[in-house]
Formats: C-alpha cells, sequence, structure tokens
C-alpha cells in the first residue's frame, strides 16, 4: 500500500471511529473517549513524520466536518486536545520502543489532550469551574489511553491488515508511477460512482453546500426530519444504499445523552428521572443534524471531485475509504456470547480493511467494479430543484 492510500485509509478510520464515538454517551461535556486517536498511535510504527502529521490535520479537520462542528468552539476544543496529543506521542515516538510502550504513549497523550482542553475550557467556556471535574477527567482520559495502547500494540501484532503493510522507509514506500495513479483513481471512480453520470460530481459538491444552512438553521423538528428525508430521496436517485437503521439509533443515542443534562420543563419521570423539555429538544435537534449531515455527505461528497494535485488525490482517497467504512456492516451470530461477537467484528473489519489495501486491480477483482452509466450529461434541474425545497422548508419553518 503506497502513501496517500496509506494516509488516506488511517484518516478514513480516525473519521469512522469518530463517528462511532459521537454516540457513545460521555460522563462529562465534551469527553473523548479518544477512538479517534487509534490509528495514530499505531501510525507511529508505520508512517513518518510528515504522514503523521498530515493525518493529525485530516483528523482535526475531518471529525469536525463529520460533526458538523467546523465552525463552533466545539471544534476548537476538540482540536486543542488532538493538535496536543499529536506533538506528544511523536515526540515521544523517538524512545519507542525502547524506552516506552505503546501504552506509555497512549497514556501521555491522553493526558496532553486533557490538559489542554482543561485549559481551553477554563479559558474560555467554564472558567475556574473547570478544574473541579479535572481530576475525574483526567483519571478517565489515563484510562482510555492505556486501553488504546493495548489496543494499538495488539492491533500491530495481530492483524493481517497491518501485517501486509510496509513498514516506514521501506523499498515499496515509493509513490506510484503515474500511470498506476490514473488506474486507481478510473478502477474506484467506475466503483463508487455507477449513478454518478447523472450529476457530476462538482454540481453535487455546490447544491450540497447550499442545502446545508437551511438545515442547519431549521428550527422546527418535524421540518428538520423532512430536509433529511429529501438527502435520502436525493441519495437513492444516485443509487446510493440508505441505510434508515443506523441514522434512528444515532439520533437516539445523542437525545439520550443530552437527556442526562435536565433543561427546562419537566414533562415525565422515568423512576425518580426527569425528562425535560429543553434537554429532549436539544438532544433531537442534534441528533438530526448528525444523521442528516452524514446523509447529505453521501449525496454531496464524491470521490470524482476535481481537485488538482496531490491534496485532490488524498482528499479522493479520504472520501472514497470513509464511505466503504460507513457502508460496511457487522455480522452478528447469535449462538455467540458477547466477547465472541466483539472477537468476530474485529476480525471481520480487520478483513475489510486488508481487502480495501489491496492494489486497485485486485481490489476492484475482488469486489467486482461496476461500468460508469453511459453518458455524462450534467443534469442540472433536479439538484436545483432539491436546493429549492430545502429553502422553501426552511422559511416555512422559520415562519
Amino acid at each position: 500500500m503506497q502513501k496517500l492510500d496509506r494516509v488516506a485509509l488511517f484518516a478514513a478510520l480516525s473519521l469512522f471511529l469518530s463517528i462511532i464515538e459521537l454516540v457513545i454517551p460521555k460522563p462529562i461535556p465534551f469527553f473523548r473517549i479518544g477512538l479517534a486517536n487509534l490509528p495514530l498511535l499505531i501510525a507511529l510504527t508505520l508512517f513518518s513524520r510528515r504522514e503523521f502529521v498530515l493525518l493529525v490535520l485530516l483528523k482535526v479537520f475531518g471529525q469536525g466536518i463529520v460533526s458538523g462542528t467546523l465552525f463552533s468552539y466545539v471544534f476548537l476544543f476538540s482540536a486543542t486536545g488532538s493538535f496536543s496529543s499529536g506533538a506528544a506521542m511523536l515526540l515521544l515516538r523517538r524512545w519507542y520502543p525502547k524506552r516506552i510502550s505503546l501504552v506509555g504513549i497512549g497514556v501521555v497523550g491522553a493526558f496532553a489532550s486533557n490538559s489542554a482542553q482543561l485549559l481551553f475550557a477554563s479559558l474560555y467556556i467554564f472558567g475556574q469551574s473547570t478544574w473541579l471535574i479535572a481530576p475525574l477527567f483526567l483519571l478517565i482520559g489515563t484510562l482510555s489511553g492505556i486501553i488504546l495502547g493495548i489496543a494499538a500494540g495488539y492491533l500491530l501484532h495481530h492483524s493481517r491488515w497491518l501485517a501486509k503493510m510496509p513498514i516506514e522507509h521501506s523499498p515499496d514506500h515509493a509513490s506510484r508511477p503515474p500511470e498506476q495513479e490514473k488506474h486507481w483513481k478510473q478502477v474506484h471512480t467506475e466503483k463508487m460512482d455507477t449513478a454518478g453520470a447523472r450529476v457530476t460530481p462538482l454540481v453535487r459538491l455546490i447544491t450540497g453546500l447550499l442545502m446545508i444552512p437551511p438545515f442547519i438553521l431549521q428550527p422546527q423538528i418535524t421540518f428538520k426530519v423532512a430536509h433529511i428525508l429529501l438527502f435520502g430521496l436525493a441519495s437513492l436517485y444516485l443509487g446510493k444504499r440508505v441505510r434508515i437503521l443506523p441514522g434512528i439509533m444515532i439520533a437516539a443515542a445523542v437525545t439520550g445523552a443530552q437527556l442526562l443534562t435536565p433543561l427546562g420543563e419537566v414533562l415525565t419521570y422515568i423512576g425518580s428521572f426527569p425528562i425535560t423539555a429543553g434537554a429532549l429538544r436539544q438532544g433531537l435537534l442534534r441528533g438530526l443534524n448528525l444523521v442528516g449531515l452524514v446523509y447529505l455527505s453521501r449525496y454531496a461528497v464524491s470521490p470524482g471531485l476535481p481537485i488538482p494535485g496531490k491534496l485532490g488525490a488524498l482528499l479522493y482517497r479520504v472520501f472514497y475509504y470513509f464511505e466503504e467504512l460507513t457502508a460496511y456492516r457487522v455480522v452478528r451470530d447469535r449462538n455467540t456470547g458477547f466477547r465472541g461477537n466483539i472477537k468476530q467484528a474485529l476480525m471481520g473489519i480487520d478483513g475489510f480493511l486488508l481487502e480495501l489495501s489491496l492494489p486497485a486491480a485486485g481490489a476492484a477483482e475482488g469486489r467486482g467494479a461496476k461500468q460508469a452509466m453511459p453518458g455524462g450529461s450534467t443534469h442540472l434541474i433536479l439538484p436545483l430543484v432539491g436546493v429549492g425545497l430545502h429553502w422553501i422548508l426552511y422559511a416555512v419553518g422559520f415562519v
């Protein structure tokens, strides 16, 4: 697997893990377990310094885009922790594995991240009251760093996917020749954009961006659901698979986590726990925003987007791998216990990552590349109608 492929797949995996973490209830506001840091710990062994820094940048901005917080203080809070953690891990790499293990690097990285976030929160969000939760915040972060370090070490020794990956500065680490690079893009464009010929990638991106403001600013929950349905229809029009159950589960998890912080009028009680109107509304809005942005990205983001140079090639791969990972289905066996299902899921994901990391021709043969639809004319009417419908929904909901 080559430079751009490796960085892109690790970045996509980090974004995928960040989505999983979004649905996990947090004991402390803004607290992150740090699942998205697992690829960074592994990359310390496999990547050069330049590739590692690039991976951290893709992780930070990718998380902001995926979570819909790119232009908010939540993004700054998360970026502060990610950059601090990445810098600490990179500084410690020179002593791995002679003087410090991945567990030690994970703990130091978590401590650096949490310390920077606490300082940021005390200066710009919660003030001096931040330090009241600092001991618990740092304790949980330390435990998560230990767990991630153990997981990274286990994967480096047992993963079939990582076993096939060249170590830093190996002879195979050079970039692909231009003709192989062109073949990679052609194969994966044919696979991903089977129905994309109906609407060019640039039109999808522009119209998708125009749909974001009316959706995010929509104050009515029922109309926000209507926006999401329109996103799903747009993806179906392009021939993409739309999965409803994961979206419902994400919205329910985010809403449930928000209910842990009572706000406003008490609607009812579950035992002695109050269900408040403000928390319920805020949770639903946040959950629907997350689900809607995921559905919208499946319509708007395309690997065929004409971005020139190495940056375009890198983003192309990140978009491709991220979409593949979000479409992966974990198969559960009812006859297997909890630990067995966890192990089976991990092995399944590891095999899937191995399949994604195969050379372009082999991957295409393994999964069966689809032929692009004939013709390539840009259909503007339906995308523009879709944009108009979203703005009409916003106007009606606002009034």
